[in-house]
């Protein structure tokens, strides 16, 4: 994911410095608004043509050199389109003549092969020091784990890989609890993004329980490519290792920036539009009963690490319950008169608005339970089967769940299996689609409703 932003901002500065260079050259006089326009299309062809053609690297790996060759053979393709559709509906040709676009060709591939060779060493520089290297945990046999550890520590064949830890586990013991343990305890406090699970040749068995012992953490489970030769479509690069990728996470490299990236875009604007809103419910909460006006409330986030989520405060502040403990029921003497009708339309929620913006949630998700949260007197995340696998995402002031009517209460299995299974479709079928789509049902099916109160 480094490597690849550096080489496209060496691509897209090799764009910018090649046209306008050229276009001082032959003192065109096409204005700055169109030769603006020019450069935009040719960066963005380029991008799109260079990403297609794997010049910023495939299957999680970077590419050598990162990719020179391909991008040097692409660039004369993407200047070609962009000039020649910009010809074609241009009403004169002072831009596009001959000598511009050949001076363009020549220019953009030196430059680009300059840029690219400072792109490169500059990377080279990053992995040196440790750096945005990537970190993994091994967890199989003892004997498969030391003989990937050696070959991930080769010194030339890294590639930017640390071993942040390794699970040890006598797998003939069927001992897979062991691992769920290990890993519940050991990511909270580690940056890493992928397990390699390292069995003998003859522990194919092995692989699906451990697997499905994984499922609930937001990781990319690898495993050596020799234990499945018949998937060769599944087979990522990573240390210099090919490995097959048994599961990945749901959102990665672009598309997690693609995703803070909407929550950020919509909810500065919802928060902008939402502010005055949120100041008379204030100010009504001030006037009505005593006690803050907002409340902080422990609850799951990401990677299953407890948040801090902001609600307008609903109860009387007497008799209010932080932990989330003890669920609200209808007629709940501790709900007041005013937090009645914003729990009723959900605009308790909006202060969450701030939590989308700081990072800690997202506009749309599985809703963030309370840690202390509860179903038939068990722990809602202990009493139900994979329910830490929605926490995969960042948890949402909408989701999927809510939409289809698990709003509200969860006082029964029946009704906390149901909201999990919305979750975790979400989170394993996620597309900025889908999002736009939960939002505006949410509108109409989601702020108001029966459920809550």
């Amino acid at each position: 994911m480094v490597a690849a932003a550096w080489l496209i901002a060496a691509d897209t500065a090799a764009c910018v410095v090649s046209l306008l260079c050229s276009a001082i050259a032959f003192q065109v006089e096409a204005g700055i608004f169109r030769i603006s326009v020019i450069v935009l299309a040719t960066i963005l062809a380029f991008t799109v043509v260079n990403g297609i053609a794997g010049a910023y690297g495939r299957n999680g790996s970077a590419p050598p050199l990162p990719g020179l060759p391909v991008a040097v053979g692409t660039w004369p393709l993407a200047l070609a389109a962009v000039l020649g559709f910009a010809w074609a509906i241009a009403s004169d040709n002072q831009l596009f003549t001959v000598g511009f676009a050949t001076t363009a060709l020549v220019s953009g591939t030196l430059v680009l092969a300059g840029f690219r060779l400072l792109a490169t060493r500059h990377l080279r520089a990053i992995r040196a020091t440790g750096h945005h290297a990537t970190s993994v945990i091994l967890v199989g046999t003892g004997s498969a784990v030391d003989r990937m550890t050696e070959r991930l520590h080769d010194a030339t064949r890294a590639g930017g890989i640390i071993v942040a830890d390794t699970i040890k586990v006598p797998l003939a013991d069927g001992n897979i609890d062991a691992i769920t343990a290990e890993l519940e305890s050991t990511l909270p406090a580690l940056d890493v993004t992928s397990v390699i699970v390292c069995l003998p040749r003859d522990g194919y068995r092995h692989l699906a329980p451990i697997v499905d012992a994984m499922r609930d953490f937001p990781l990319d489970v690898l495993t050596d490519a020799f234990l499945l030769p018949a998937m060769p479509d599944a087979v990522v690069t990573l240390g210099g290792q090919r490995l097959v990728a048994l599961s990945r996470r749901p959102l990665r490299d672009w598309s997690a920036l693609i995703k803070r990236a909407e929550d950020l875009t919509l909810g500065l604007l919802l928060t902008f539009v939402m502010l005055p809103v949120m100041g008379l419910i204030a100010i009504a909460i001030r006037l009505s009963s005593r006690g803050p006006v907002m409340i902080r409330q422990r609850r799951f986030g990401y990677a299953n690490k407890p948040i801090m989520v902001l609600k307008f405060r609903t109860m009387y502040w007497e008799s209010g319950d932080l932990t989330g403990a003890r669920a609200t029921i209808p007629g709940d003497p501790r709900v007041t008169r005013l937090g009645r009708f914003l729990r009723a339309t959900s605009l308790d929620e909006l202060p969450q608005l701030f939590n989308v913006l700081a990072g800690t949630m997202s506009l749309v998700g599985p809703r963030p339970h309370p840690v202390e949260m509860r179903v038939n007197g068990v722990h809602y995340h202990k009493a139900v089967r994979h329910y830490a696998a929605r926490h995969r995402m960042k948890p949402g002031i909408t989701g999927l769940a809510q939409i289809n009517g698990y709003r509200g209460l969860v006082d029964t299995m029946e009704k906390a299996e149901g909201r999990l299974a919305f979750d975790l479709h979400y989170v394993e079928n996620w597309s900025i689609a889908s999002d736009l789509d939960i939002l505006a049902r949410t509108v109409s099916k989601g702020f108001i409703g029966d459920r809550a109160f």
